[in-house]
């Protein structure tokens, strides 16, 4: 928590975190709903 504190207090540094948060959440995001699709046709077909 420590080394968190800096971060949450400094609106700059906080916005570039912000911003990388969100730019990996795009990343995680991109294509989920295919994969997830796909894994429920899996499991439809082995039904």
């Amino acid at each position: 928590s420590q080394a968190v504190l800096p971060l949450l207090q400094d609106p700059a540094a906080r916005q570039a975190l912000q911003r990388r948060f969100a730019a990996l959440g795009q990343q995680l995001a991109r294509g989920a709903d295919a994969r997830a699709a796909e894994q429920v046709l899996a499991l439809a077909s082995d039904g």
